[in-house]
Protein backbone atom coordinates (compact mmCIF):
# COMPACT_ATOMS: atom_id res chain seq x y z
CA UNK A 1 0.00 0.00 0.00
CA UNK A 2 0.96 3.80 -0.88
CA UNK A 3 2.26 6.03 1.44
CA UNK A 4 -0.71 8.88 1.90
CA UNK A 5 0.15 12.75 2.16
CA UNK A 6 3.02 14.66 1.36
CA UNK A 7 6.49 13.62 0.43
CA UNK A 8 8.84 14.79 3.46
CA UNK A 9 10.49 17.67 2.57
CA UNK A 10 14.65 17.29 1.73
CA UNK A 11 16.43 17.87 5.02
CA UNK A 12 18.11 20.94 3.36
CA UNK A 13 14.81 22.79 2.72
CA UNK A 14 13.17 21.95 6.22
CA UNK A 15 12.58 24.27 8.83
CA UNK A 16 12.63 23.22 12.18
CA UNK A 17 11.65 26.43 14.55
CA UNK A 18 8.74 28.40 14.38
CA UNK A 19 8.31 32.38 14.54
CA UNK A 20 4.96 33.46 15.76
CA UNK A 21 4.09 37.22 14.53
CA UNK A 22 0.94 38.61 15.34
CA UNK A 23 -0.12 41.38 12.97
CA UNK A 24 -3.16 43.08 12.21
CA UNK A 25 -5.80 42.28 9.05
CA UNK A 26 -4.81 45.69 7.16
CA UNK A 27 -0.67 44.73 7.92
CA UNK A 28 -1.27 41.35 6.54
CA UNK A 29 -3.01 42.28 3.70
CA UNK A 30 -0.10 44.81 2.79
CA UNK A 31 2.32 41.97 3.43
CA UNK A 32 0.43 39.70 1.25
CA UNK A 33 0.52 42.06 -1.63
CA UNK A 34 3.87 43.10 -1.31
CA UNK A 35 5.00 39.12 -1.58
CA UNK A 36 2.41 39.33 -4.63
CA UNK A 37 4.08 41.59 -6.56
CA UNK A 38 7.33 40.33 -5.76
CA UNK A 39 6.40 37.04 -6.97
CA UNK A 40 6.84 35.18 -3.61
CA UNK A 41 5.34 33.44 -1.00
CA UNK A 42 3.99 34.94 1.98
CA UNK A 43 6.62 33.47 4.03
CA UNK A 44 9.80 33.48 1.81
CA UNK A 45 8.99 37.47 1.28
CA UNK A 46 8.73 37.48 5.18
CA UNK A 47 12.08 35.89 5.56
CA UNK A 48 14.09 37.84 3.45
CA UNK A 49 12.82 41.20 4.78
CA UNK A 50 13.58 40.02 8.70
CA UNK A 51 17.13 38.72 7.20
CA UNK A 52 17.90 42.22 5.45
CA UNK A 53 16.41 44.38 8.48
CA UNK A 54 19.18 41.92 10.56
CA UNK A 55 21.83 42.71 8.54
CA UNK A 56 21.88 39.26 6.95
CA UNK A 57 22.00 38.02 3.63
CA UNK A 58 19.38 35.71 3.12
CA UNK A 59 20.62 31.93 2.91
CA UNK A 60 20.45 30.08 -0.19
CA UNK A 61 17.50 27.59 0.94
CA UNK A 62 14.80 30.49 0.93
CA UNK A 63 12.41 29.69 -1.63
CA UNK A 64 12.33 32.24 -3.98
CA UNK A 65 10.81 32.63 -7.73
CA UNK A 66 13.01 35.45 -8.24
CA UNK A 67 16.82 35.87 -6.91
CA UNK A 68 16.71 37.68 -3.93
CA UNK A 69 19.67 40.38 -4.96
CA UNK A 70 16.95 41.09 -7.84
CA UNK A 71 14.09 41.77 -5.51
CA UNK A 72 12.99 45.40 -6.26
CA UNK A 73 11.37 47.89 -4.11
CA UNK A 74 8.07 46.93 -5.54
CA UNK A 75 7.82 44.54 -2.39
CA UNK A 76 8.14 46.89 -0.30
CA UNK A 77 4.73 48.61 -1.31
CA UNK A 78 2.36 49.75 1.50
CA UNK A 79 4.96 49.02 4.36
CA UNK A 80 6.27 51.80 6.48
CA UNK A 81 10.03 50.86 6.50
CA UNK A 82 10.56 54.55 8.69
CA UNK A 83 12.63 53.23 11.65
CA UNK A 84 12.11 56.34 14.03
CA UNK A 85 8.98 54.92 14.76
CA UNK A 86 9.92 52.19 16.83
Amino acid sequence: MAKRGRPRKNEKWRKCERLDLRVDADEKKAFKYAADLANQELSVWIRIHLHKAAGQVPSENVHSTEDVSETSDKGNVGINNDRTNG
